[in-house]
């Protein structure tokens, strides 16, 4: 049993499949770029948001409150902000923390080696089921260390905003893509009409209509060359 041979594809339906082929890649594209800086942006802003906090924090730190008069006022200006804040001692031990925070934060190894190096340190923890971006910050008094501050911040808002983006382009991308073939369509359609004009009236042209000579359009191009090729024979 021979097996059966597929039909080479038209002219007309290959430009299609190009304009769309086409319009995919610039799409995806364009996409993966457009979430891969939007996501890249909104992880910068959280960071200078957190950072600024922490700065913020520090400088009270510093001030000639007492530590008592700092707890209060870290309250009362952060929790309403919905932060996430924890402040410890020299020695290590938590002094203060944000009433969201019931198991608290976990100051890792590399916090504490850039604390004693005088850096601040950024990581993404997993806090409970949810991810976390936290800043560590030490804060000094010339050379002697006497507070750490951890500020973090819920990432949720910012993995809702990403999925809404990846959710558009899922929708975006095909009608871009359904758009483009229909414009392929109509653009190809269009562009080899004179071709089949030129075809039918060549199958008319017999040894009786010897004088039938296929239209030129005047337009001076490819079609116009080769009707008068054919006309010449």
């Amino acid at each position: 049993m021979s097996r059966r041979r597929l039909l080479p594809l038209s002219i007309h339906t290959r430009l299609t499949l190009w304009y769309a082929g086409a319009m995919l890649v610039i799409l995806v594209l364009i996409s993966a770029g457009s979430y891969t800086l939007l996501a890249w942006s909104m992880a910068q802003d959280v960071d200078r948001s957190l950072l600024t906090v922490a700065d913020v924090m520090r400088d009270a730190a510093r001030g000639p409150d007492t530590v008592e008069a700092t707890e209060r006022w870290l309250r009362e200006i952060l929790d309403p902000d919905h932060r996430l804040f924890q402040l410890y001692g020299p020695d290590g031990d938590l002094r203060v923390k944000s009433s969201r925070l019931p198991a608290g934060l976990v100051l890792s190894a590399a916090a504490r080696s850039n604390v004693a190096l005088g850096r601040a340190t950024f990581e993404t923890v997993d806090l409970n089921g949810h991810w976390v971006r936290v800043v560590t910050v030490p804060v000094r008094r010339g050379e002697r260390l006497i507070e750490v501050v951890q500020v973090g911040a819920s990432l949720k808002p910012t993995a809702q905003t990403l999925r809404r983006w990846l959710e558009a382009l899922l929708v975006l991308v095909p009608l871009g893509v359904g758009l483009a073939a229909a414009g392929g369509y109509i653009m190809a359609r269009k562009s080899l009409r004179p071709v089949d004009e030129m075809s039918s009236a060549a199958r008319k042209i017999d040894a009786e209509v010897l004088a039938r000579r296929i239209t030129i359009r005047g337009t001076g191009d490819e079609l116009d060359r080769l009707a008068e090729t054919l006309n010449e024979t």
